[in-house]
């Protein structure tokens, strides 16, 4: 799965805009590539604040996670207008 893909599947959960994002000084979840460790992370920014969930060694597992956790959370917010 691609960073395209993945904004494509969680606009289809109906996931708000803000939750994902390839912006990294917005909140939300992100996906990012280190290329001094050559790893894809998986981090939560909010209030300030980092949290690495998860490390990767490819995008489509990094984008794979995203997608289950957003399905798990999708139940906390509200369906998105159409």
């Amino acid at each position: 799965m691609t960073l395209e893909e993945l904004i494509i599947k969680l606009d289809e959960l109906g996931m708000p805009e803000w939750y994902f994002s390839t912006d990294e000084l917005k909140e939300g979840i992100h996906v990012a590539y280190y290329e001094y460790n050559k790893k894809w992370r998986v981090y939560s920014h909010e209030r300030d604040v980092y949290s690495i969930d998860e490390c990767f060694a490819n995008l489509n597992d990094a984008c794979s996670y995203v997608y289950e956790r957003a399905k798990q959370d999708v139940k906390y917010y509200p369906r998105k207008k159409s």
